[in-house]
C-alpha cells in the first residue's frame, strides 16, 4: 500500500464573511474550525411491477458552521455574527471558504447565505476562552470552484 504524499491541512484555510456594508471580511484568525455539509435531496417512488425503489437527486443543500474563540475586537468573528444575529439585517451574505488556502489550484466553496442560529456556551467553570459557533444555510447556490491564478 502506497500512503499518499498529497494530505491537504486546514491550518491555512481562509474564511470570510460579508460584514454588513457587504465587504468580505476576513473571519479566519479567530475561527479554528468549519464543517460544510453538502447533501442532497433525494426523492423516491416506486412503480407497479417492481419491488425495488428508483431514486432521483432533486436538489442539493448544506450546512455551514463556522467555530469561532470569541474575543473583544471589533471586526472578528464573534463580532460579525453578534451584529449579523441582532443587527436587524438578516439578509443573505456571501461567504467565502478556501482549502487549503487561497493559492491556485486551492478549493472555494462560496455563496450567499443566512444565519441560521448563533451559540454561545458560557461556563463558569471551564479554564479555557469561550469558544462559539454559528451555522448558517445557503440562500441559492452554494458552489465549488478551483481558484485559478
Amino acid at each position: 500500500m502506497t500512503v499518499t504524499t498529497t494530505a491537504l491541512v486546514a491550518t491555512n484555510s481562509v474564511i470570510k464573511v460579508d460584514n454588513a456594508a457587504g465587504t468580505p471580511t476576513d473571519v479566519s484568525g479567530s475561527s479554528n474550525k468549519v464543517q460544510i455539509g453538502p447533501k442532497n435531496g433525494v426523492g423516491e417512488f416506486r412503480a407497479f411491477s417492481t419491488q425495488w425503489k428508483t431514486r432521483v437527486v432533486i436538489g442539493k443543500d448544506t450546512d455551514i458552521k463556522i467555530d469561532f474563540v470569541l474575543s473583544s475586537a471589533a471586526d472578528e468573528a464573534y463580532d460579525l455574527f453578534k451584529k449579523w444575529f441582532w443587527g436587524g439585517d438578516d439578509s443573505a451574505r456571501t461567504v467565502t471558504i478556501d482549502v487549503p488556502d487561497s493559492t491556485a489550484g486551492s478549493d472555494r466553496y462560496s455563496g450567499e447565505a443566512v444565519l441560521e442560529n448563533l451559540d454561545m456556551p458560557l461556563d463558569a467553570q471551564a479554564d479555557q476562552p469561550i469558544f462559539g459557533s454559528a451555522v448558517m444555510k445557503p440562500s441559492g447556490e452554494w458552489t465549488q470552484a478551483d481558484i485559478s491564478a
